[in-house]
């Protein structure tokens, strides 16, 4: 056995692809960026009924997953004109500043180990923080 001619091979996940999640990841954040610059083209709680966000998606799940990018144009095109906009500087019940960009990419970061803290064995950090 030559240890000297074996390459070295990078193990990868074939179900987390990393050039999405930064690409996507990317879009994500400048959605979410563009919709804080823009907060107050928002209403502060949208002017629908119920039912009418489901009314704007397909009545059956897809048979194949859809794109990212395609989840992504559904996200800015009916999820956000159609949520409560806790953060609007006009939403006046409970705490309106109750995020920030620290807790959002905190939020990527915790969500990236996806690390449970139930024991020490499971996530050393995790249950010591």
């Amino acid at each position: 056995l030559n240890l000297d001619s074996m390459e070295e091979k990078k193990i990868t996940n074939p179900y987390f692809n990393t050039e999405d999640l930064k690409k996507y990841g990317l879009k994500a954040l400048e959605l979410a960026a563009d919709t804080y610059d823009n907060i107050e083209k928002y209403d502060v709680l949208p002017k629908i009924e119920p039912g009418q966000v489901r009314s704007m998606l397909p009545f059956t799940p897809p048979e194949k997953g859809v794109s990212l990018e395609e989840i992504l144009k559904d996200t800015e095109k009916i999820i956000m004109p159609n949520v409560t906009h806790w953060q609007h500087p006009n939403f006046f019940a409970y705490f309106p500043s109750n995020t920030s960009h620290a807790a959002l990419i905190a939020d990527i970061i915790c969500h990236s180990l996806n690390s449970p803290g139930f024991t020490w064995i499971a996530s050393p950090a995790a249950t010591e923080l």
